[in-house]
């Protein structure tokens, strides 16, 4: 089972500079985004994690609700790769960075 936090949990590990990966579209991406995280499509990543992953890196994943995330990491974590799930993503900021 993937592992998730919370963006509250996300705001107290930010000093550690943690790679977040935005898994939205580009569009959603452009108008708001954290300022450290990149963005990798939902499909992209999934199809060629290869390509933006390695296995000793921790990825926090970040969606618009959290589903997304939470189904990409489904998928990258029994390949090896440590991923964890931003719980309700965006909707769930209380503030912006």
């Amino acid at each position: 089972m993937p592992r998730s936090i919370t963006m509250a949990q996300l705001s107290q590990i930010m000093s550690t500079n943690p790679v977040i990966i935005d898994i939205r579209d580009p569009y959603q991406y452009a108008q708001f985004h954290l300022p450290t995280a990149v963005n990798i499509p939902y499909q992209t990543l999934v199809m060629y994690p290869e390509r933006y992953l390695n296995l000793r890196d921790t990825y926090y994943l970040i969606c618009a609700h959290g589903g997304e995330s939470y189904r990409a990491c489904m998928m990258l974590e029994p390949a090896g790769y440590k991923v964890i799930s931003i719980a309700g993503g965006y909707t769930n900021m209380r503030y912006r960075y």
